[in-house]
């Protein structure tokens, strides 16, 4: 205890006195009879006395860690650092670059000289934007941390970038930053202060320290109160060398641990009760903090807590909503499932607003990839089983059955599998891969559009504009066909069974459908199906972009890889770590399913292999048909040149297939997680 080591306990800072109760004064006697409980236990042993580590004064309780102060009016309103006080060139550091095309914030690593400015996706060699002498022509900031570059990429139209630092001296070092790059004058590059601006930061800081002053001053209480009860029970413990009465001083520890709770949350109630009836909903917020921090929640969070907690998310989210801010939306729907309050009207309301701002498809279950969202990160993802829709197994089956080619390279470990069973089919859902990809879709889309010509009879492709035609084409439009046949039927046995597998006719092919049967019927007795009841006329989500050269394609790896990759995104650093690169270090991708297959393993536990189906952004194709071609003139040509993407057609020069290369991994989203099982000669 405090009291025994000779220092008075901490108290919580004046101007936050009373703002909630504080446990250090409850919790004191309830311990000081605990530690005099075992103190007593122990001298009274025949095992000796007490242990010097339980003596109280090995618990000195440190200090609280004092309030961080908010920046005074003069601090925000200072002129620019000088140069003097700047870091040398070349400078690199991280900002997050606001997207025009969906109003989301992505980091970037930016590379700073004189005269020139460069920026990074993380993981990239190569540059996203490049800004010269001449490219830039205003720098100013927008508190409270935006970098406002006012600019001309090579060869675009002239903009305003948005650049996010993380606090406002950042924001203030990289004006001063850039305007020194690219030698502009204090004058130009002012930075434009508004009373209000520098008022609503201060407040917004202040509140911020007071809040965080005062959980970090709650929570040392609870946090010193049982280092001394861990410290204190392993001290007596090494002093004794038995347990006999250990259990009965843990039971007081407990005991006064839980005394010391039920008083903090009365008078945490007490206080959120007031804080309800006079409608302050700045207390109120905070309180809801600090007893949610104190594990408030589930069967032991009160009414009142309950009744603040959905207050405050429906307010939290009718704003989001209204603002239309992706930022906004994410954190208000992420804080109504910690407050445990996602059944208010509000939340569905802001889900669908969500949805629309972030373009997310139609399909994509939005609340379960909020619900399923991991502490800790920003990442919301989830993976859908699409198993029980056999019309969407069917066609993926389809899209094998059509891909597969019975021909064998030298990358193949093994026969060639007389064909490719699906067996599961998961849908992923994460939106910061599909953030990124559609954003580079967009860009390709605005690149290739810039090089079309004009003709008589409007504008066109260049003439070395190359579609991918992929095979994949296929069996998705004879899906539609037969999703359209009004009178095709098909006949189901009484001997199937839910989800097995079916062999129908195909009237527009003499090879046969691997269909599902559906698992509603109990096919007691024979059933008759309408085919657009068997099969997807499509895949789930949007159509592909034609003139951004979109497809669909497989990637083969191993299980485990593919989950990586469906969760984390690929990972260019690992390009051809595991059968070469041919057209240089990309993301390899097939037309076909066999191909793919070459580099699937099957998992130890199931058997079954996995492949990844992707949507591909080629853009423009970088065509190869040789048999040893240059790695470094495919790279360039894509990285430093005006394609977006290598086709390596090995099917004209060696006669096995065709593989796609891409260099930025954002212009590949795993859409889709198969697992498969192959059918080889001879077996079953």
């Amino acid at each position: 205890p405090a009291s025994e080591s000779g220092s008075a306990p901490p108290e919580p800072p004046p101007s936050l006195a009373g703002t909630f109760l504080c446990p250090d004064t409850t919790m004191r006697a309830s311990f000081e009879r605990a530690s005099s409980a075992w103190a007593a236990s122990a001298a009274g042993s025949t095992f000796g006395g007490p242990h010097p580590a339980s003596s109280a004064a090995a618990h000195a309780e440190a200090p609280p860690p004092p309030l961080p102060s908010a920046p005074s009016l003069e601090e925000l309103s200072a002129p620019p650092r000088p140069s003097s006080l700047l870091p040398p060139f070349p400078f690199s550091g991280t900002l997050e670059k606001r997207s025009e095309f969906m109003g989301v914030w992505q980091p970037r690593h930016v590379e700073l000289e004189v005269g020139i400015l460069r920026y990074f996706k993380d993981g990239c060699a190569e540059p996203r934007g490049i800004f010269r002498a001449g490219d830039v022509f205003e720098i100013y900031a927008s508190p409270p941390t935006t970098v406002m570059l006012r600019a001309r990429e090579s060869g675009g139209d002239e903009r305003t970038y948005e650049l996010r630092a993380a606090s406002y001296e950042g924001m203030d070092m990289w004006v001063a930053l850039l305007r020194k790059a690219f030698n502009m004058n204090e004058e130009a590059g002012a930075i434009a202060h508004s009373d209000h601006h520098i008022g609503e930061r201060r407040m917004s800081t202040a509140s911020s320290g007071s809040s965080g002053a005062v959980s970090s001053f709650a929570s040392q209480a609870f946090g010193r109160t049982a280092a001394v009860v861990a410290s204190t029970v392993s001290g007596i413990a090494k002093a004794v060398g038995k347990d006999v009465w250990l259990d009965e001083t843990v039971e007081q520890a407990k005991v006064g641990i839980a005394d010391a709770r039920h008083s903090f949350a009365r008078g945490m109630e007490q206080q959120l009760e007031d804080a309800l009836t006079r409608c302050d909903d700045g207390k109120t917020d905070m309180l809801l903090d600090k007893a949610l921090d104190y594990g408030m929640t589930g069967d032991w969070q009160p009414a009142v807590v309950r009744r603040a907690a959905r207050r405050a998310a429906g307010r939290t989210l009718r704003d989001a909503t209204e603002s239309a801010d992706p930022q906004r939306l994410k954190g208000a729907l992420v804080a109504a499932r910690r407050l445990q309050a996602v059944d208010v009207p509000e939340f569905e309301t802001a889900v669908a607003k969500y949805k629309e701002v972030r373009r997310f498809p139609e399909g994509w279950d939005v609340k379960k990839m909020i619900m399923h969202r991991q502490a800790g990160t920003k990442r919301l993802l989830h993976k859908v089983d699409l198993s029980a829709n056999h019309t969407v197994k069917a066609l993926v089956q389809l899209m094998f059955d059509r891909t597969m080619r019975r021909v064998e390279t030298r990358d193949r470990a093994g026969g060639v599998p007389l064909a490719l069973e699906v067996v599961q089919v998961c849908e992923v859902q994460n939106e910061a891969q599909w953030e990124d990809y559609l954003i580079r879709r967009e860009n390709i889309k605005q690149d290739i559009d810039k090089s079309m010509v004009d003709t008589r009879t409007g504008r066109a492709l260049p003439s070395d504009f190359r579609f991918a035609s992929a095979e994949t084409e296929k069996p998705l439009s004879e899906a539609q066909a037969l999703a359209a046949s009004e009178d095709l039927r098909v006949k189901i046995p009484a001997s199937a069974k839910s989800h097995g597998q079916i062999l129908a006719p195909n009237p527009f092919s003499e090879t046969k459908l691997l269909l599902f049967a559906p698992a509603e019927h109990d096919y007691s007795s024979d059933c008759v199906f309408a085919m657009r009841d068997l099969i997807a006329n499509e895949l789930p989500g949007p159509p592909l972009e034609t003139l951004a050269n979109e497809a669909w394609l497989f990637h083969g790896t191993k299980p485990v890889a593919a989950e990586s990759i469906a969760s984390n995104n690929f990972r260019l650093d690992l390009a051809g770590s595991s059968a070469g690169a041919l057209y240089g270090r990309g993301i390899y991708l097939a037309e076909n399913c066999t191909k793919a297959d070459e580099y699937c393993r099957p998992d130890p536990r199931t058997g079954l292999l996995t492949m990844l189906l992707c949507r591909t952004t080629l853009g423009k194709l970088f065509y190869s048909a040789e048999v040893k071609p240059d790695t470094r003139i495919c790279e360039q040509a894509c990285l430093t040149g005006d394609c977006h993407s290598v086709l390596g057609d090995r099917k004209a020069c060696r006669g096995t297939f065709r593989e796609f290369c891409v260099f930025d991994e954002d212009q590949v989203y795993p859409n889709y997680l198969v697992n498969y099982r192959r059918v080889m000669p001879g077996v079953g």
